[in-house]
């Protein structure tokens, strides 16, 4: 494992997943639990939920764990000095360090350094800047989660109504013609 890049990335997978775990565990909790009970109640299976409902919620959460593992792996400096001792397969931050000698600092060399470190770190979370702190992907019209949403948002209540919620529109006309006789729904035309 010692000056390989099977190695490093062994090292900085161990390294990554406890903490990206338990930040992603802390967001999971806070997705309400009525998102999947409806879907569930709508007929969707298990992958349906976990896919289509849970996932694109969790959007956020999955681009700051991969932000935090990213940017922890990029700057990281320990591992790759014991493991790493073949100068072609050094990291940045250790090719940074070797700019400052004993008696010498060279700054120019280690200004263009740190801007070429920077540099991928800018173009990589700059356009993901604006997922983390929207919600996610913006709903457009036609989207899934955006029809979930605006399901959930209360009705007006019937005098004989018993739910306060319609959660899909199948399901709202089918509990309608359920509960209600027919001779209390108006006739059209």
């Amino acid at each position: 494992l010692i000056n390989s890049y099977s190695g490093m990335i062994l090292t900085y997978t161990a390294f990554t997943i406890p903490f990206s775990v338990y930040m992603l565990v802390g967001y999971l909790v806070t997705v309400p639990k009525s998102l999947d009970e409806a879907a569930i109640i709508d007929g969707a299976s298990r992958w349906q939920v976990i896919w289509l409902i849970i996932c694109p919620v969790m959007l956020p959460g999955f681009v700051a764990t991969a932000t935090y593992a990213f940017l922890l792996c990029w700057t990281e400096y320990l591992f790759a000095l014991a493991f790493l001792t073949d100068t072609d397969r050094k990291t940045m931050p250790l090719l940074l360090s070797s700019y400052f000698g004993e008696n010498i600092v060279e700054w120019g060399n280690v200004m263009a350094g740190s801007a070429l470190t920077t540099l991928p770190t800018l173009l990589l979370f700059l356009p993901l800047q604006t997922r983390m702190t929207s919600g996610g992907r913006s709903p457009k019209p036609g989207s899934k989660l955006l029809g979930v949403l605006m399901m959930m948002r209360p009705l007006r209540r019937a005098p004989s109504s018993r739910c306060s919620f319609r959660h899909f529109p199948c399901d709202s006309q089918r509990m309608q013609s359920e509960r209600w006789p027919r001779s209390d729904i108006s006739k059209t035309g």
